[in-house]
């Protein structure tokens, strides 16, 4: 009889101790799936850092693109100035060739 209670008791403790590592496991699982999802949510910080930096780059290069165009337009607006002066000068001071024939004088 003693023996029994005993084998009952041995296996109570038993299946408590089992309840008890059940647990633990889930607690560890638990643990793990938080972890993975840290992890999880790290790279996608990372990944989203990435995505700003690109998107900064690009803004940047438009910006230079930008300033290169404003640059061009610049050059080509000095060198129209430039051009119309020389008509302008042309004009003015016509080739000997043609005042002699068309100025009077």
């Amino acid at each position: 009889m003693m023996m029994m209670v005993m084998k009952v008791k041995m296996m109570m403790v038993m299946k408590v101790k089992m309840m008890k590592m059940m647990v633990m496991k889930v607690k560890m699982m638990k643990m793990m799936k938080m972890m993975v999802m840290k992890v999880k949510m790290m790279v996608m910080k990372v990944k989203m850092m990435k995505m700003m930096v690109k998107m900064m780059v690009m803004k940047m290069m438009v910006m230079k693109v930008k300033m290169m165009k404003m640059m061009v337009m610049k050059m080509m607006k000095v060198k129209m100035m430039k051009m119309m002066v020389m008509k302008v000068k042309m004009k003015v001071r016509p080739p000997p060739g043609v005042s002699a024939g068309t100025l009077p004088g």
